[in-house]
């Protein structure tokens, strides 16, 4: 899960319209292919991918519960902290899915950071006060998406990049994925909002 930049959010003010789904166009937006997506698919895809993380997570919630430690362990993921910083430049990285063998890497001053964000009398309403669950569960959905039966979003949705007669060059839309894990996180853990947007929050600044 990385903390980018915000684009269609910045005030608290804001709070009331989003959205899951204006909350999902904000990270396609900022997808590199997203200009070469037709407008008229942009909304379709945002539904998609919101739709195939709530199913995920309404599945998974039937087998294994709703505890997102507990699922990991069924599941055999690997979770643990670690103190590094992983963040780059501008992108701020709370945690990492690695698929061999499958692990689970949550960066502890990342989450502590966000979660200080988080305890400002003016964040209440969000609803979150240790968003470590929420993150955990966000990379829960990449595993499961990767190891299941069913094809992953950035497999079934892609987009022309290049053609030259018969031969195109096509790339999947990454950010589906990332619409679709927020939306799995929302609905394991009853969340009010899309974890999206605590990503925007701590890219904000702080509430005054």
């Amino acid at each position: 899960m990385n903390l980018a930049p915000p684009t269609t959010f910045d005030s608290l003010a804001a709070l009331p319209r989003l959205t899951a789904r204006s909350l999902g166009y904000s990270l396609l937006a900022q997808d590199a292919v997203f200009p070469r997506i037709p407008r008229h698919a942009r909304s379709a895809l945002v539904d998609a991918a919101l739709q195939d993380g709530s199913a995920r997570a309404e599945a998974i919630a039937a087998r294994l519960g709703r505890d997102p430690w507990m699922i990991g362990r069924r599941l055999g993921v690997s979770i643990v902290r670690s103190d590094a910083d992983a963040s780059f430049g501008t992108v701020m990285v709370f945690a990492e899915y690695s698929a061999a063998p499958p692990r689970i890497t949550l960066y502890r001053k990342a989450i502590a950071a966000m979660n200080g964000r988080l305890s400002h009398p003016l964040l209440r309403v969000v609803g979150v006060e240790d968003c470590e669950r929420t993150v955990l569960a966000h990379e829960l959905y990449h595993h499961l998406a990767h190891t299941g039966a069913h094809p992953s979003l950035s497999r079934r949705y892609r987009v022309n990049q290049l053609q030259i007669g018969r031969w195109r060059w096509s790339s999947g839309i990454a950010a589906l994925e990332e619409i679709a894990a927020g939306a799995f996180a929302q609905v394991l853990l009853g969340l009010k909002f899309h974890p999206r947007l605590l990503e925007l929050l701590c890219a904000l600044g702080d509430p005054v």
